[in-house]
């Protein structure tokens, strides 16, 4: 697990820089690698009722059910953010 091959000290933190932007101080893990994934369950403003897309889209939403992946709500694209705005005549 996690905790039997805790090498490394890691801050994690969400996209926004600010310091209420941070879930986690000093959390022992083992060395991640460029390119892996990590998963935080409901934290916070991350939980989908409090989500913003004020610094990135935001991601997709998916469930595992079963072993199998199933998209709930596709990643929001650059034309979504923009849809609704009207440029001056």
């Amino acid at each position: 697990g996690w905790a039997d091959s805790a090498s490394e000290t890691y801050t994690l933190v969400g996209p926004i820089c600010s310091p209420a932007d941070t879930l986690r101080y000093a959390w022992r893990a083992r060395k991640l690698t460029e390119g892996e994934s990590l998963v935080i369950m409901d934290a916070g403003a991350y939980f989908v009722p409090f989500s913003t897309s004020f610094s990135y889209p935001q991601p997709a939403i998916v469930i595992v059910d079963g072993g199998n992946d199933v998209l709930l709500r596709r990643a929001e694209r650059f034309e979504d953010l923009t849809s609704r705005d009207q440029p001056p005549q």
